[in-house]
């Protein structure tokens, strides 16, 4: 819920919301790997960033996957599907269960976004809310050349989660 700019068609600038993939470990509920971008998620960026998850902290068990399409791709984690022979979870031994759809008590990460938009996005200057009734006030005063570019951003999301957030006891 945070604007940042990024370069527009014409040489200038326009604000976006980036978009954050987030893989945490259940039990300790740290952060494992996360890829924050200008585009809407996919299952590449899915695959990206559990194979930092991966690469950092081994192959899980198990994992709990929220039901967008991003995760339901057939050669990412759909193991129902039989013409699908090499799926990721198949090749890996991953048992995958799917949250409860519109339901966030059933994915606990949810609760981690909160926690991230009370601790980070709302102490940034571009914080826009969750829609326009509790966007602040203060954000229409400010120029496009004050909004954090998205590396920079990037910059700042990745210091918070894994340095303050993952840090923190849980």
């Amino acid at each position: 819920d945070v604007f940042v700019r990024v370069p527009d068609s014409d040489g200038g600038w326009r604000a976006i919301r980036p978009w954050g993939t987030y893989w945490m470990d259940m039990r300790t509920r740290k952060v494992v790997a996360s890829i924050v971008r200008n585009d809407d998620p996919d299952a590449d960026v899915v695959v990206c960033s559990f194979g930092i998850g991966v690469e950092d902290y081994g192959v899980p068990r198990s994992v709990l996957l929220d039901n967008g399409r991003d995760y339901k791709a057939k050669d990412v984690f759909n193991k129902q599907c039989e013409e699908v022979i090499d799926s990721l979870a198949n090749n890996l031994q991953i048992d995958t269960v799917y949250a409860i759809p519109y339901n966030a008590k059933a994915k606990p990460i949810e609760r981690t976004f909160d926690t991230f938009e009370q601790q980070f996005g709302k102490l940034q200057p571009t914080y826009a809310g969750s829609n326009a009734k509790v966007r602040p006030e203060s954000l229409h005063d400010l120029d496009i050349m004050e909004y954090p570019t998205l590396d920079e951003f990037i910059a700042m999301h990745d210091q918070y989660v894994y340095e303050i957030y993952n840090e923190s006891p849980h």
